[in-house]
């Protein structure tokens, strides 16, 4: 290898590493964080030193590929799973099956979970299988094929990927997007260069009178001008078109186009089974139990911001309430003041789990392990969700930010909020009447929803329509709600009072949605046990200086006065609804139910996502199946790799390395199929393989190990250079299976071994 083939070999390794490291790059927002920046240092490193190693020694395809899978399996753990691996450094059990299980499972999981997310489970695996795997490509291919140019097509492809796999959002940065065209471009004009300057240098040691330093320096100038301008166009092209496409809505990726596997429609509104909870056989048994509530005063376990008319439930739009994913265990915070609790499930039932506020980090108690792989997570109102049936004892710990609270009067000051909700398709025709009359002469819309709310807490009773109390009937469709506002006196409990306010905020121009969830007992402490007659429900507000608070709508408990006979009544509106549901307050409501998540339908994905799961699926299992397989043939093939490396230590005198080669030589032949007579001496085995050759290499093997001059490094260096290419001409003469039995063979190993001086093999001195 001259001197400008060397050069290039080290610019082009280092060029096609920047390549790949830049595509890998595009990464970072599915991932982000130290976790992910360690990994793509240490897989591009890995990917790079298997390859260089390849060219050094001009491994075979096989070889290269085996060698791969062994540095992909030994690395992994710590750098795909760091926290399986055992101080962070070395991998355990655990850890090399969720490696060995993300390589064909984790392409799905990514694809529905919430990013960033970090280095969650063994969701770092995809990134971490195609960086490396892509490193080795695009170094080989580079320093080793007759056409380099095709080492950009890994690099293409793992970007690709990660756009895939990304975000909805155009979050691939800018520069990192023009850079890796920059350089893309950049290496087809080298490439092309450099395959000019090779046809001149060739011209001109063919011809006698050859071609002038000036013409091949002018040649060598114009192609490197051309090149930079070719780089300075692709990059002002790319900002340009970067700058003129920015897309006007989300893109289409893989996480985009996969149903998340929690669907809520599945479930009955959480709102509908309010007064369940009231009933007397569930009124004073124990939900759940928190620990150290602090000066939490509401725990809420459903958000919902779509009404039909009929009932309040979850919206089904991306985006609203109703967008439910997987998440790693910990999120970003927005900055508020976190709390830590401990919840402890105890009678609570259905796929809603309490908190309190966005949240920042989970983690499932050690008997709870089904509902860490259940939990789903929605960032749009805070709301958690487990495909699991809850189970007494079941145990979580959460840290979040729980959402303050804001007064009439408070509200009195506010202006909306910008949120996007689901469309309300059916409002109640007397909530619009009644609006006009409780807002009175207030002019700006917080000052209409303060006075709207106020008077509806002042005019409103409660009363639950269980046992003694006052009738009072359950839902809280339009006709309910017109119902409520057309009574006097008006008697509803909070199921009706929230949806009320919610309606009234929303035809005033405020975000809102309604909350179900748990009012913490005054003045409790410490662990506090939540029974079911704390149910409650109350309103979130969207304004435009705080966010979302929380609003409370409901009146006081104070009795309820009796209605007068003669009181002149408002007759309602016909309804363009379904008729109002019939009272259940004397009967049993069936709770809300237990999640049937065993019989849960699968995700529906569309048809070129399943193809490419399924694909990845297969190709993952094929490729643990085909490393099972082939661990004993690398397992050859590395012992081999060693005796050659010890044989070859230049910690070993000229003469000892020498007869290391000779030695490599008798044991590649006898590989090869070749039987020289027991006791050979150099020259019968040399006539046993054939040609002058080998006859030629036995000469110097004798000189060397008995001659009076001391052979030098570069002696040494020669012989093993002339075993390296015997060894070719033996793999020359075979064919391409031939080879492949050759390199897994087990003769050598037990008839011709040698040590690191070359003193195994039994031969005799002298020829």
């Amino acid at each position: 290898m001259n001197r400008r083939d060397r050069t290039f070999h080290v610019i082009g390794g280092v060029y096609a590493t920047v390549l790949m490291a830049c595509a890998a790059a595009a990464f970072w927002p599915v991932y982000g964080g130290t976790a992910f920046v360690v990994m793509l240092a240490g897989a591009v490193l890995a990917g790079v030193a298997v390859a260089v190693c390849g060219a050094i020694w001009r491994w075979s395809s096989l070889v290269t590929s085996l060698v791969s899978a062994g540095v992909f399996v030994a690395l992994g753990v710590p750098l795909a799973v760091p926290g399986e691996a055992l101080w962070r450094v070395l991998p355990t059990a655990s850890g090399l099956i969720d490696l060995v299980t993300s390589v064909a499972l984790g392409w799905r999981q990514l694809v529905t979970i919430a990013v960033p997310v970090g280095s969650y489970q063994a969701l770092l695996v995809p990134a971490y299988l195609l960086t490396f795997a892509g490193t080795v490509v695009t170094v080989t291919v580079a320093l080793r094929t007759r056409m380099p140019e095709l080492a950009l097509i890994p690099p293409l492809a793992v970007f690709a990927f990660a756009i895939l796999l990304g975000p909805d959002t155009a979050a691939t940065p800018l520069p990192l997007t023009v850079a890796l065209a920059g350089l893309s471009v950049g290496w087809l004009v080298w490439m092309r260069r450099r395959r000019r300057v090779s046809r001149l240098v060739a011209l001109a040691s063919e011809h006698a009178d050859g071609v002038r330093g000036s013409e091949r320096s002018l040649a060598a100038a114009r192609s490197t001008a051309i090149a930079a301008g070719a780089v300075v166009l692709a990059l002002a092209a790319a900002v340009g078109v970067s700058a003129a496409l920015v897309p006007a809505s989300a893109r289409t990726v893989a996480r985009t186009a996969a149903t998340p596997p929690f669907d809520p429609r599945d479930y009955p509104s959480p709102l509908s089974g309010f007064r369940s909870y009231l009933k007397p056989a569930k009124a004073h048994d124990p939900m759940f139990t928190v620990r150290d509530v602090g000066n939490l005063k509401r725990i809420r376990i459903a958000t919902l911001d779509a009404y039909d008319g009929v009932v309040y439930s979850v919206g089904t739009e991306p985006g609203d309430s109703g967008a439910f994913a997987r998440i790693p265990d910990r999120l970003p915070g927005d900055g508020g003041t976190a709390q830590t609790v401990d919840v402890t499930i105890d009678g609570l039932d259905g796929p809603w789990l309490p908190t309190f506020g966005p949240l920042e980090h989970i983690s499932f108690g050690s008997g709870s392990a089904s509902l860490s792989a259940g939990f789903y997570y929605n960032a749009t109102t805070g709301t958690m969700a487990d495909v699991s049936a809850l189970q007494p004892g079941d145990s979580y710990r959460i840290t979040a930010v729980a959402t303050p609270s804001k007064t009439f009067s408070q509200l009195a000051k506010e202006r909306p909020g910008d949120a996007s909700q689901p469309a309300i398709e059916v409002m109640p025709d007397d909530l619009a009447d009644a609006l006009h009359t409780f807002e009175g002469d207030a002019s700006t819309p917080g000052a209409k929803l303060s006075s709207a709310l106020k008077r509806l807490a002042e005019t409103g009773y409660i009363s639950h329509g269980i046992g003694n109390e006052v009738k009072s009937l359950s839902g809280h469709g339009a006709d309910r709600i017109d119902a409520l506002l057309t009574e006097e006196p008006m008697v509803g409990d909070q199921e009706q009072y929230a949806v009320t306010a919610a309606l009234m905020a929303r035809k005033l121009g405020f975000p809102a949605r309604v909350v179900l969830g748990f009012d913490v007992p005054q003045d409790a402490t410490g662990d506090v046990t939540i029974t079911g007659s704390d149910v409650s429900a109350w309103i979130q507000v969207q304004t435009a200086s705080d966010g979302w608070v929380d609003v409370d709508p409901n009146p006081q408990v104070r009795p309820i006065p009796e209605k007068k006979p003669d009181e002149p009544k408002k007759i309602s509106r016909p309804q363009s609804v379904v008729q109002p549901p019939n009272d259940e307050s004397d009967a049993d409501q069936a709770p809300p139910p237990q999640s049937h998540l065993a019989q849960q339908r699968d995700a529906q994905l569309p048809a070129w996502l399943s193809i490419l799961l399924a694909i990845a699926t297969i190709v993952g299992w094929s490729l643990l199946v085909l490393a099972l397989l082939c661990s004993p043939f690398l397992a050859v093939i590395a012992a081999k790799w060693r005796r050659r490396r010890a044989r070859r230590s230049p910690r070993i005198l000229p003469r000892g390395r020498i007869a290391g080669a000779w030695h490599e030589f008798a044991d590649a032949a006898v590989d090869h199929g070749y039987s020289p007579p027991p006791s050979a001496t150099r020259n019968e085995v040399a006539q046993t393989v054939g040609g002058p050759r080998p006859g030629l290499l036995a000469t110097v093997a004798d000189r060397s190990a008995f001659g009076l001059a001391e052979p030098t490094d570069r002696d040494a260096d020669q012989v093993w250079r002339a075993v390296d290419e015997l060894r070719r001409d033996l793999d020359g003469r075979t064919t391409r299976w031939g080879r492949l039995r050759a390199r897994i063979s087990l003769r050598s190993l037990g008839g011709y071994r040698g040590s690191a001086h070359g003193k195994g093999t039994v031969l005799r001195g002298g020829s």
